[in-house]
Formats: structure tokens, sequence, C-alpha cells
């Protein structure tokens, strides 16, 4: 059986046996194959770690869409309650965070005082699925504070379809209805 790696070379002319020139260049040849091996191995190795971070990127992407939509589901949950503990005066809740981040500029731009703070609120936002800790009282039956509604823009990251140029009470009557998820 022929040696692949001394097939392309010959030796020298009448000569059955191999010179060390001609054992030189099969040692050459080995050498560019296993160059070119360890290049195909660096650029496979380089387009799997690729695809793993592209593939790991898109799960925890997904991941978040997930709680997201978990805490949707629960929220409708929450705004049929809302709904009727509102009618029968019963005691209601307040709705898990669905949208990721912090909504410090959200409330900047919405004309809420500036005033300080209620609650330490963490530079990334709370995560989402969880509720408001800062406040204990009844939602839908007690007057919220200009700063307990920006807290509340802040925790959420959601404008509750307020707007700017709203008055105050139109502020808490629109944060009334996301309660009930109107």
């Amino acid at each position: 059986m022929a040696d692949p790696f001394l097939s392309n070379v010959q030796p020298q002319s009448g000569n059955t046996n191999f010179t060390l020139a001609d054992l030189t260049i099969a040692l050459q040849h080995v050498q560019t194959s296993c160059d070119n091996i360890t290049t195909a191995l660096e650029m496979t190795r380089t387009t799997l770690e690729t695809g793993i971070d592209n593939l790991t990127t898109r799960i925890d992407a997904q991941d978040v869409q997930i709680q997201s939509l978990s805490a949707r589901i629960d929220n409708e949950r929450v705004a049929r309650l809302n709904a009727f503990t509102g009618l029968n005066r019963l005691r209601s809740t307040y709705p898990y965070k669905t949208v990721e981040g912090d909504g410090t500029t959200l409330a900047n731009t919405l004309n809420f005082p500036t005033s300080a703070p209620i609650w330490t609120y963490p530079a990334e936002g709370q995560p989402i699925g969880t509720r408001p800790d800062f406040l204990t009282e009844d939602p839908l039956f007690f007057l919220v504070t200009p700063n307990e509604l920006r807290a509340l823009v802040v925790f959420y990251n959601e404008d509750f379809g307020i707007l700017a140029t709203d008055s105050e009470q139109q502020k808490l009557n629109k944060f009334r209805r996301f309660l009930c998820g109107n």
C-alpha cells in the first residue's frame, strides 16, 4: 500500500530509494496538509462559536419575551379581578411588570413633578414579572399622588396611556383604567 504523503514524491531518476531531499519534500507536503487542516478547523471553530453566540442572544431575547408574555397573561387575570373588585368594593392588586427596563426617561416626558423618589430605583429597572413593593394601599381606592404615579411609570416602564398634557386627575384615571385592563 502506497504512502499518501509520499505519493507525490518521486525518487531521483533510476534510484528506488528515497533521498533526504525526497523525504524533506514529503515532509513539506505533510506540513502544508497539517497547516490547511488546522486553518480549516480554526475557521470551523470560529463559525461554531459565532453561531452559538447568536443562538444564545436569540434565546435570551426569547426568554425576555416569554417572561413578558407570562406577566401579561397574569395581568389579564389581575385586570379582570380588579374590575370585579372595583364593582364589589373588594381589595384589588397591582399588575405584574411586563416591559423590560427602567421608565425614568418615560416619566420625564410625561411632565410629572421631579420630586424626591419615593423608593430606590435600580439602574436597570425591576425584573419582568414583579409587582411594586413600595405601595401597599389598594390601587383602585386610594388617591395616588403625582410622585407615586411617577414611581409607577418608572417601575412599570409604561405610560398607562397618559399624555404629557393630561391633568393630574386624567393621569390618575388612566392609571386606574390600566389596572382594570382598559
